[in-house]
């Protein structure tokens, strides 16, 4: 299945709206994965909201469907979690230029929440930094091990000792 260009990433995008999602089955529902470069920042009628900057895709786990956008928004404690990983990441003097990560979404039926069900999100990669030096550097041979040279004796010295 071709992936379809979307202007960003979203649970309503990739799953539909909460009537729809509310008929899926609890358990995972999409999977997303991407590599962030920057985030960007706005408010909106729910209040402040952060969205990813980057390469990102999502496949919708009960439709097949694959979607792929430059900008993504995370459900919940997922895009928290990425929110403080790149905000540690641009510490320091040498701050990251990008950050992969990848998680499946779930929906969990909860009648304590306004639309019937929350999300959680399973990590599938570690978020982290990507260094693109590392990466590849991590696809070479080895490097050939540098042997020093056998210490030689000293030569004795001959002669008559006075």
């Amino acid at each position: 299945m071709s992936a379809t260009i979307v202007k960003k990433i979203a649970t309503k995008t990739v799953l539909g709206g909460p009537t729809n999602i509310r008929k899926m089955e609890d358990g995972p529902i999409m999977r997303i994965m991407g590599i962030m470069r920057g985030t960007q920042t706005g408010e909106g009628d729910n209040g402040p909201w952060t969205a990813f900057i980057g390469n990102f895709q999502a496949v919708n786990l009960t439709t097949g469907e694959i979607f792929v956008a430059a900008k993504a928004f995370l459900p919940g404690a997922a895009g928290e979690m990425i929110e403080q990983a790149w905000n540690a990441a641009q510490e320091g003097e040498n701050p990251a230029e990008n950050l992969k990560f990848a998680f499946d979404i779930k929906k969990l039926t909860d009648d304590t929440s306004a639309v019937g069900y929350i999300y959680t999100a399973v990590p599938l990669v570690e978020a982290k930094e990507d260094d693109p030096l590392a990466a590849l550097a991590s696809t070479l041979p080895p490097l050939p091990q540098l042997a020093l040279p056998a210490p030689q004796p000293e030569p004795e010295k001959t002669g008559n000792k006075k």
